[in-house]
């Protein structure tokens, strides 16, 4: 065998060798791709599940101000009831025309102080 043909079997070993790590590379590629499409798959399903979980919190959001909102109303008639049961004491105690006016008066006062908007900010 001549220089030429061991030349030849040289540049064989050499890109025997090249494709088998061109091989080696395309595995490892294709390992990647394949972990790439899994890490996607998992995102788009967490992205998924933080959507749910969004709208869960907004719903509870809503029930949570809808419940405040009831309870401010809920406190506000029972302040009406209590002036109105201490209005009709007042009333009930005496036939008293010079003092009914002051206390009527004193009462109207001290309910203002408590009267409060639908926020919980007072009135007056």
């Amino acid at each position: 065998m001549g220089s030429s043909d061991m030349d030849l079997n040289e540049s064989f070993q050499v890109l025997e060798e090249k494709i088998s790590k061109a091989g080696e590379v395309f595995k490892r590629a294709v390992a990647e791709k394949r972990d790439l499409e899994l890490t996607l798959k998992n995102l788009k399903e967490s992205s998924s599940d933080s959507e749910k979980r969004f709208e869960t919190l907004q719903r509870e959001v809503q029930l949570l101000r809808r419940e405040r909102e009831a309870r401010v109303e809920a406190e506000a008639a029972q302040e009406q009831m209590a002036f109105l049961a201490r209005a009709s004491e007042l009333f009930a105690e005496s036939l008293d025309y010079v003092s009914m006016p002051d206390n009527v008066v004193s009462l109207i006062e001290s309910s203002w102080k408590n009267i409060k908007d639908a926020s919980g900010k007072s009135v007056y």
